[in-house]
């Protein structure tokens, strides 16, 4: 079989950068930012710390993506969405991998 450019480890250097983000690296950016993240699951459920959230309405997978079913109904942001509204420089948590804007 044929494997794509991306396959290969080619791609965008964007694509290359995102991937190279360790896995669950949103766990961090959250405790970093003083919400509480269970310790085990892929999928971590938490309360969300863009609205006043008695339960918790969002999650954070270990796939870098967070999710709200309030402020995020339509998809989930990357982890650099969520560094960049929670209000912390994303550069610290990259691997030496640079890219542009998005």
């Amino acid at each position: 079989s044929t494997k794509s450019q991306a396959e290969r480890g080619g791609g965008s250097a964007r694509e290359r950068a995102v991937r190279s983000l360790d896995p669950g690296l949103i766990y961090l950016i959250a405790r970093d930012a003083g919400i509480d993240v269970p310790e085990k699951g892929d999928k971590r459920a938490i309360c969300c710390p863009f609205h006043e959230d008695r339960t918790e309405s969002a999650f954070l997978s270990a796939r870098n993506v967070f999710y709200c079913s309030v402020c995020t109904p339509a998809g989930g942001w990357t982890a650099k969405q969520f560094c960049a509204e929670l209000g912390l420089d994303w550069s610290r948590y990259l691997r030496g991998a640079a890219f542009g804007p998005s």
